[in-house]
């Protein structure tokens, strides 16, 4: 499966099909980006929205977060991604801290330039409303679907870095990095500390989300001496 296939198998998947998540009481579906708004917002040959800003195909190092959102601001945002989110603020700070310098999302949809990245969400569907929930109902068939065609097929990318629990336990659907069943792991126990994992020579990184929750659990002055461990890798 080439790119253009997996966007195509995306933009056509039933996201809305997949079991509803509770909150507060309340259903929480996905929706595809394809169902909103006439699917105006996704007009172009991307994965997801965050691919937009870093989508480079012939990428060494992948980057995966959790989702991009919800429904209202997809709709305000209009599909794109903001320079002052926190997630990508942080983000461009921790790869700053290696040494590599990522632009910023208005540069890069002004004048794309590749840089050697690409970034995706382990959830590739968008939440229903405003609403923050668990993905983890989610993880398993957004992984067989498209993270692991994605990795194995289209990218094979020298490194991984998972953002956040849900990320890692994408990509432990795929490659049974541990022996534990992902029910059984928090971020805790899988923080890479010393040596990365490694499956079929690719070398994975995990790490806490950036974003505004993530930082709450583990500051970012704490994430990127995590990070510091990738200097010796990039």
């Amino acid at each position: 499966m080439d790119y253009n296939e997996l966007v195509k198998k995306r933009k056509q998947f039933n996201f809305e099909d997949l079991p509803a998540v509770k909150n507060n009481g309340k259903e929480i579906t996905l929706k595809n980006p394809q169902n909103i708004e006439g699917g105006q917002y996704d007009e172009e040959n991307e994965l997801n929205p965050w691919s937009r800003w870093q989508g480079d195909l012939n990428a060494e190092i992948l980057v995966i977060g959790q989702d991009w959102g919800g429904e209202e601001c997809y709709r305000e945002q209009q599909g794109i991604d903001s320079d002052e989110d926190v997630t990508n603020e942080n983000l461009i700070e921790l790869f700053k801290s290696i040494g590599i310098t990522v632009r910023k999302p208005s540069e890069q949809y002004s004048k794309k330039i590749e840089q050697n990245l690409f970034f995706t969400n382990c959830i590739l569907g968008i939440k229903e409303g405003s609403k923050t929930c668990a993905v983890d109902r989610w993880i398993e068939i957004n992984a067989k679907e498209f993270l692991k065609p994605l990795i194995q097929e289209v990218l094979n990318p020298k490194i991984i870095i998972t953002l956040g629990l849900p990320a890692f336990k994408s990509v432990n659907e795929i490659f049974k990095i541990t022996e534990e069943k992902n029910y059984k792991l928090n971020m805790k126990s899988v923080l890479t500390k010393e040596y990365p994992y490694i499956q079929n020579d690719i070398k994975i990184f995990s790490f806490y989300h950036c974003g505004r929750l993530g930082v709450n659990n583990r500051s970012l002055e704490k994430q990127i001496d995590d990070w510091s461990i990738l200097k010796k890798y990039v």
